[in-house]
């Protein structure tokens, strides 16, 4: 397979120093991320003014709350997952904010954006992608535009090719695809593959889980069209909010299925095109090779057999940079200041209420966690005692919707293979799932 690079660091993070470390790395890398995202907004738009600072940053952590609780459950807050889809884009950003700030040729920086391109890109097939489309088109912007950067462009594109092809085109890539759980879909020519993926695919972007995120995007496109000096810009503002109705109707109550993927599709190509036109009245060729490779990253889902909620993630982290980048720009225009700041107040607001949610439904689980954590602990103990057990008792959580995958839910019994595997303990033991408020009660007595 190609993800050797970050299973490599998770290996040896856990091995280090087990789930504790790798909380504390988790926390330092997602704010690392959050930070250079704001780092790399005042880059772009030249903002120096020193009470905008403060702002860019507080929205950029404002950002990440905007998170909805599917996707974090499955792709942010599960660690294996989070290796593969959040941690490439610290070096990722790390390298953008380095070339950005490069005003003076030297030969240690170009190897170090090249080698940070690499490490980003080797790492899984979405983000892959993502940073191979960016670096490319970088470089193409370099070359055909302003040719200011073109050395240290060029050496980050060397860099994401080729740790993004090894990652790619790794044997064990194509393994997988070939299992025969995928015959179906294998048989499948491109045209029938497009349309079987195409509805998950739109679901797992802007599905009914996500609807409030879909809302604030459709608020970010209502600024960008206010910004364009053209009536037709401002013409499709209305057609915005219908399509803003339309969504959240749907949400609640039942509609027909097409008219629910046309309002979709519709939403997409506005959103699409629209932010393509305006970064390039901005002249802002990083925020849209950003936006391409992000659409790409989720373009060449269509064509493969599996499609998880967690494959948005890379895209989501993009969103959430060119959307940020156009709301401060919007505040920068005097006339509308004033809607600025409420739509920033609201965002924020809303960022802090969702975090404070998922991370008070993880607390609330982490208990029971804990005791089957020791509990399993003890069982691996156990077997090097030669004491094996025959059954272990562990507890179901207080809420299911704050964990990826626990095994006594329908459809997860392969998972005791893995918890046996990482704990160390023999596969024929009997797991007995008792209902959590069973251990609370008992503990109350």
């Amino acid at each position: 397979g190609g993800r050797i690079v970050y299973f490599f660091f998770e290996i040896m993070v856990f091995r280090i120093g087990g789930v504790r470390l790798i909380q504390v790395l988790q926390t330092l890398i997602i704010t690392g991320i959050i930070l250079l995202t704001a780092q790399i907004i005042m880059k772009n738009i030249g903002e120096r003014n020193i009470l905008q600072l403060p702002v860019i940053y507080i929205l950029s952590f404002a950002m990440y709350g905007t998170f909805a609780l599917f996707c974090a459950a499955d792709g942010i807050y599960w660690y294996t997952s989070s290796v593969l889809y959040v941690w490439p884009f610290l070096p990722f950003l790390l390298g953008i904010l380095i070339n950005m700030q490069n005003q003076v040729k030297r030969r240690w920086i170009n190897l170090a954006y090249m080698f940070l391109m690499f490490l980003a890109a080797f790492s899984q097939e979405q983000v892959a992608v993502l940073i191979i489309v960016y670096s490319v088109l970088d470089f193409s912007f370099e070359l055909l535009l302003k040719k200011e950067k073109l050395e240290i462009a060029l050496h980050g594109m060397i860099g994401a090719c080729v740790g993004g092809g090894l990652e790619i085109l790794a044997p064990g890539n194509f393994n997988r695809a070939s299992n025969a759980m995928y015959s179906e879909f294998s048989n499948y020519n491109i045209i029938q593959k497009i349309k079987y993926n195409f509805p998950k695919l739109l679901e797992i972007n802007i599905g009914d889980y996500n609807w409030i995120f879909i809302i604030i995007l459709s608020v970010v496109l209502v600024e960008v069209c206010l910004q364009f000096e053209k009536k037709v810009f401002h013409r499709m503002v209305p057609v915005i909010w219908a399509l803003i109705l339309g969504i959240i109707y749907g949400r609640f109550n039942t509609i027909p299925e097409k008219i629910t993927l046309c309002i979709k599709i519709v939403w997409c190509i506005l959103f699409t095109t629209i932010l393509i036109l305006y970064f390039i009245k901005n002249s802002s060729w990083k925020m849209l090779a950003l936006l391409i490779g992000g659409l790409c990253s989720q373009g060449m889902m269509l064509v493969i057999p599996s499609i998880s909620v967690r494959s948005c993630l890379p895209f989501m982290f993009v969103l959430h940079i060119v959307s940020l980048n156009a709301m401060i720009e919007f505040g920068k225009i005097e006339k509308y200041k004033k809607l600025s700041i409420l739509i920033m107040m609201c965002i924020g607001l809303y960022g802090i209420v969702n975090f404070s949610y998922i991370l008070h439904g993880y607390w609330v689980n982490y208990e029971t966690q804990q005791m089957n954590h020791y509990k399993l602990l003890e069982a691996s103990y156990q077997k090097l005692e030669t004491k094996e057990k025959s059954e272990i008792v562990l507890y179901k959580l207080l809420d299911d919707k704050f964990a990826n995958i626990m095994q006594y839910r329908e459809g997860y019994d392969y998972m005791i293979y893995w918890i046996c595997k990482y704990y160390e303990i023999p596969e024929n033991i009997n797991f007995i799932w008792r209902d959590s408020l069973y251990w609370c009660e008992k503990n109350t007595k």
